[in-house]
């Protein structure tokens, strides 16, 4: 799953496939930015590998929940905190080159459930974070909505899902 748009925009389709294919892997291409990906997303398969930033991360990762297919993330984006918060802190060639031998990992997620639904969340650790908290907490208030059922923090404002390495 690649957002071809994520950061500097300098890793396009024939990049990506290049180097899964000469690490060993044999891959399907999916961009984020088309309809059909969350399609491509209820396909059975090894691993999916989201390449992009925090945003194509969470809009990868939150449909995966529940489904036994690992994540991997392949930081593309300008901040990339969910990438580091997971510990997917190599260069993009040696992420790929590690793929076949990662570890499996699972880590605790979140779930709030109000009018909007049902979410899956977890934190990160970033200046944006804190920003993104406090912004998410003003569309709340200015809706009038009671959105934080069940997480008082205000967690409710940050979606993501299980992503192993």
């Amino acid at each position: 799953m690649h957002n071809p748009k994520a950061g500097d925009a300098e890793h396009g389709k024939k990049e990506l496939m290049a180097a899964l294919a000469k690490a060993g892997h044999h891959a399907t291409y999916e961009s984020t930015k088309e309809s059909d990906y969350k399609k491509a997303l209820k396909r059975s398969t090894d691993l999916v590998l989201a390449a992009g930033g925090d945003g194509t991360v969470v809009k990868v990762a939150w449909r995966l929940v529940d489904t036994g297919i690992p994540l991997s993330v392949l930081p593309l984006g300008t901040a990339n905190n969910l990438a580091r918060s997971l510990g997917f802190l190599a260069s993009p060639e040696e992420i790929i080159a590690r793929l076949e031998g990662g570890k499996r990992r699972a880590f605790d997620i979140g779930v709030t459930r109000g009018p909007w639904g049902t979410r899956y969340f977890f934190r990160s650790r970033g200046r944006r974070s804190v920003r993104g908290l406090r912004s998410c907490r003003e569309r709340q208030r200015k809706k009038n909505q009671k959105a934080f059922q069940g997480a008082g923090d205000g967690s409710a404002c940050f979606a993501a899902a299980p992503i192993a390495s």
